[in-house]
């Protein structure tokens, strides 16, 4: 059984996963703003995550502002992993080099 998540089918176990993990970046969001990352809204947790998983399955890149005590920085890459524990991505740069993310970090995903 597949549906559609935005543009990408997905399968009822790939569903159950992503809402998992969903679930769990609703947390660590929480968990981040309160030492002061700007708050997101579930719409735009759901976004981030279809085009998260989007770049794991396609290769296709993405670009993001990611947020830390110390400042915001632009990353522009391919995500190559997707860890549920903890919650990060590895992220592949323009530059050929890696890079972990904390999903609870990321503040925009664009294009």
């Amino acid at each position: 059984m597949t549906s559609n998540l935005g543009n990408i089918g997905v399968t009822t176990s790939q569903e159950l996963w992503m809402k998992r993990l969903l679930e769990r970046l609703e947390v660590d969001c929480r968990d981040m703003q309160y030492r002061g990352k700007p708050e997101l809204s579930m719409a735009q947790r759901k976004g981030m995550m279809k085009d998260i998983y989007c770049s794991f399955q396609t290769g296709c890149r993405i670009s993001m502002y990611t947020w830390d005590p110390f400042g915001t920085e632009e990353l522009s890459g391919i995500v190559r992993i997707m860890n549920v524990k903890p919650l990060q991505i590895k992220l592949e740069l323009n530059n050929g080099t890696f890079r972990w993310v904390w999903m609870a970090n990321i503040v925009e995903i664009f294009t």
